[in-house]
């Protein structure tokens, strides 16, 4: 997809969430120097992309507030964001508003929905994994 009016590629997002992350996939070959900038629920990013003139930027208004530090994977395919959540919980969408954005979509291999998450938090706030858990069935 591409942004008509600044001649910015808009490249296809899956996303997927834990209890306590989000994580952005973005498709695109060639993604370089990337430039992400962070206010409270808003995030603008930034690129160059290898071999071409294109750049691409796209902004996302999310459900809740982020921490501004985000985790880069740079693949030859994609390009992987880690993104903290303020707060320990389940967004129902990614974005703060309802409408659906074209070019974003659920990651439907990494997907997973609160019933489904196995990581619980102890009394001091450390994830643990189920197994990892004692079970006081009294």
């Amino acid at each position: 997809m591409e942004d008509s009016k600044n001649n910015y590629i808009i490249p296809r997002i899956y996303w997927y969430q834990t209890i306590n992350k989000v994580y952005l996939t973005i498709q695109l070959l060639g993604i370089k120097t990337p430039k992400i900038e962070v206010f409270f629920k808003k995030m603008t990013f930034m690129a160059d992309i290898q071999k071409s003139k294109d750049k691409i930027k796209f902004d996302i208004d999310f459900f809740s507030d982020i921490y501004k530090d985000i985790a880069i994977n740079n693949h030859s395919r994609n390009m992987q964001l880690i993104i903290s959540k303020k707060e320990y919980q389940f967004w129902p969408r990614l974005y703060r508003d309802k409408d659906v954005i074209p070019w974003i979509s659920v990651d439907p291999i990494n997907f997973r929905n609160e019933e489904d998450d196995d990581e619980i938090i102890n009394d001091i706030g450390v994830f643990k994994t189920e197994n990892e858990c004692e079970i006081n069935e009294n």
